[in-house]
């Protein structure tokens, strides 16, 4: 799978773990009796710290993912500079 796929899909996959945990965030706190086995399941604090769960778990496996183009973007940098100097050195 390409990179550019990959990072698609990891942002998707990062979109919906979200959406649903507003979702569920935003259903719950609409019913007027919640169901007592929910407890602090999607409450204001829990689901604020469950999404700051996967928005650190989603930026890691971002990373992983876009690792090699940053890695291709550093190396292609080190390469023009190198030719750019190159050419000055050889123009001097």
């Amino acid at each position: 799978m390409r990179v550019v796929n990959r990072l698609h899909l990891a942002f998707s996959i990062l979109q919906k773990h979200l959406g649903f945990l507003a979702d569920r965030h935003e259903y719950f706190s609409g019913l007027e009796v919640k169901p007592d086995n929910l407890g602090e399941l999607f409450s204001d604090d829990w689901t604020r710290e469950a999404m700051s769960i996967v928005i650190s778990k989603g930026t890691g496996d971002i990373s992983q993912v876009s690792s090699p183009i940053l890695q291709t973007a550093r190396h292609r940098r080190h390469a023009e500079s190198y030719t750019v100097g190159s050419v000055l050195q050889l123009g001097a």
